[in-house]
């Protein structure tokens, strides 16, 4: 579990401040601070009696506790570097001519190769709303939603504010194609008319 947890973490640090970076030439903060610590807890529990073999039972717990805070840490520093650069992104270049209910998501490639993988992203819209995705060429994407969940009872009379925060939460799942070297590609989400009809099939398999 430490060796598993190690590698994932590392991983995501060396993400962190690559896009720590890039948030940092388009004029944020570098987060010092968060980085230095991540790192020092990583390299204090990276020690033989520590990732290699777990001494004692506390030993073993406070190494697991080092890699959650490191964890927390480059999370928030990810969060906040990817929201910075999705605010100073220009998305209204390759927007669709009608911006009505329209959407902008910004997938952000911290590699230095071109990248097509699969992205979530987690919106907020009306439950009777049905939501597509297209590219910035205007081409629609396949995606697959999930996890649909009320955040609060809908209830009749309500104030405004009640009835946003009664708004379903939906996850929304697509491949993001050729996203570019350090950079970004914008895509959009969309109304449609209504949801996709399900693909039903006499056959007894899939394949």
């Amino acid at each position: 579990d430490l060796k598993r947890a190690h590698a994932i973490i590392e991983a995501r640090l060396s993400t962190a401040e690559t896009l720590a970076t890039l948030a940092g030439l388009l004029g944020a903060t570098y987060p010092t601070e968060a980085l230095d610590l991540a790192w020092r807890q990583i390299l204090y529990s990276s020690s033989p009696n520590r990732l290699g073999m777990a001494a004692t039972h506390r030993t073993y717990v406070n190494a697991l506790a080092s890699y959650r805070e490191a964890a927390e840490l480059i999370d928030q520093v990810i969060r906040k570097a990817s929201a910075y650069i999705a605010r100073e992104a220009d998305t209204i270049a390759a927007a669709p001519l009608d911006t009505r209910n329209v959407q902008a998501v910004v997938v952000t490639n911290p590699s230095a190769w071109t990248r097509t993988d699969v992205c979530t992203v987690t919106v907020f819209p009306e439950a009777t709303q049905a939501l597509g995705i297209i590219d910035d060429t205007g081409t629609p994407v396949p995606v697959f939603p999930e996890a649909v969940r009320r955040t609060t009872p809908s209830l009749r009379g309500s104030t405004a504010a009640e009835a946003i925060s009664s708004y379903e939460t939906r996850r929304l799942t697509f491949v993001a194609q050729n996203v570019p070297p350090l950079g970004y590609r914008t895509y959009y989400l969309v109304p449609r008319e209504g949801f996709p009809k399900p693909v039903t099939s006499d056959d007894a398999q899939i394949e």
